[in-house]
Parts: C-alpha cells; sequence; structure tokens
C-alpha cells in the first residue's frame, strides 16, 4: 500500500508474454498490490492505456541493449509522476547505475527475494528508492570505477578498438575480423563501452572518436566545412 493506505496500482511491462505473466501472478499475491495493467512495451502502453491512473510502472530488463534504455526514458518523459522499478535478470545486473541513470526509481534483481520486489514497489510508490543487495553493490562497484578514472581511461583496449572501428563504418560483422572475435564479443564489447560512456547510437560513438582523436592529437583539425574528420563515415546502427 501507498503512504495513503491504498493498494498501490502496478503496470507491468514485459515483452515475453511468460515472463509477463510470471510477474502478473507473484504481483497479485503482494496483498498492497494491484496489478492495473499488462503491456508489452510502453508503445503498447500508450496505445492501449486510456487514462487509467497508475502508482508504479514494473518493467523487466533482461540486457542492455539501448532500445530497453530509450523505452526507460519514454516512461520517465511522459509520465513524470509515475516512478519506475526496474527488475534486471541476474546476467544484466551490472548495469543496475544504467538503470538509475535513465530513469529507474528501483532496482531489483530477478535472483532478489519477492520480498524485496514487494519493498521496491511501495519505495518507488512513495517516491522513494530501493535497491536490492545486488543492485546496491553493482551500483558502488560502478561508482568506485567511476572515481577512479575517467571515461577514456574506463574503456578496455577492446572496447576502444571496437568504438573506433565503428565509427569508421565498419559493421558488427568486419569489426569481428578484423579483431579476431566472434560477432556476439564484438556485440559485447560496443555495448559496454556505450554503457560506460553513456552513447546511445552509431552518431554519438562518431562525436566521442572525433573529440577523442583530437584530444590525443591537438594538432589535427576537421577535414572540411562538414566537421567530418578523415576516416569518420556515418553508417546505420546494425
Amino acid at each position: 500500500m501507498n503512504e495513503g493506505g491504498m493498494l498501490t496500482h502496478v503496470a507491468v511491462i514485459d515483452s515475453e508474454p511468460l515472463l509477463r505473466a510470471a510477474w502478473e501472478k507473484l504481483l497479485r499475491s503482494f496483498t498492497s498490490c494491484w496489478v492495473a495493467g499488462s503491456y508489452s512495451s510502453f508503445d503498447d502502453f500508450y496505445i492501449r492505456n486510456n487514462g487509467y491512473p497508475f502508482d508504479v510502472f514494473l518493467m523487466h530488463v533482461a540486457d542492455s541493449w539501448p532500445i530497453k534504455w530509450t523505452a526507460l526514458r519514454s516512461i520517465r518523459s511522459h509520465k513524470p509522476e509515475t516512478d519506475v522499478v526496474v527488475i534486471l535478470s541476474t546476467g544484466a545486473i551490472r548495469y543496475a547505475s544504467a538503470a538509475v541513470q535513465n530513469g529507474a526509481r528501483s532496482v531489483v534483481s530477478t535472483a532478489a527475494d519477492p520480498q524485496e520486489l514487494q519493498e521496491a514497489i511501495l519505495a518507488a510508490a512513495c517516491n522513494k528508492s530501493y535497491f536490492c543487495r545486488m543492485a546496491a553493490s553493482a551500483i558502488r562497484v560502478m561508482q568506485e570505477e567511476e572515481e577512479r578514472s575517467d571515461n577514456l581511461n574506463e574503456l578496455s583496449n577492446r572496447e576502444s578498438d571496437v568504438l573506433s572501428l565503428s565509427a569508421r563504418g565498419m559493421r558488427l560483422k568486419e569489426i569481428a575480423e578484423h579483431l579476431g572475435v566472434n560477432v556476439k564479443s564484438a556485440h559485447s564489447y560496443r555495448v559496454r563501452a556505450m554503457q560506460k560512456l553513456g552513447l546511445q547510437n552509431t552518431a554519438q560513438i562518431i562525436r566521442y572518436v572525433v573529440e577523442r582523436e583530437l584530444r590525443e592529437s591537438p594538432e589535427k583539425t576537421p577535414a572540411d566545412e562538414t566537421g567530418e574528420l578523415a576516416g569518420i563515415t556515418p553508417v546505420e546502427d546494425d
């Protein structure tokens, strides 16, 4: 229940029907919560919701693909009065900090005790934050890493190489072949680098690489009036 003693109305968002049904069943076992809506995405909510009020959005994130964070930011932008609880799959718990940066009020892991999820929902309904132990630990680790170094030094050599090659127009398959890794690894390097730097798309990758190269070689200047640096070719996101 919220601070007024009323049931907390929760809207569930999960692209996987079976998981969405599982969250609904779990929420119905909480005496303090009411499942007021169930949606496959925020777009689905935007289309089907007819103005019914919610106290909290419950959103499951299984990976760190940027579209997930775009959806989270859309929720916060269109419904700023409604806080979001993000449930991170165990393998994605390291992105707890990214969830908060993109608008989550509370974060819990799928491995957390159900009671913690209930506490996270109730906290969000009262405009307070709650983090399960795993999420709090992941956020603390990220904060410590940020304190130790700036964004440039934070990247591994592989992550830095992948961003540079992406900015030069190479697609993931080409990058993987160039670095001698598989496509899945190349994708992971790029996603991690983008998360660390707060980048959302290829255009931002290009800007970051251009600015980095100018810092490392101050004598370089843009090659033409368009501001494009030699060798930097915009491409569509993979």
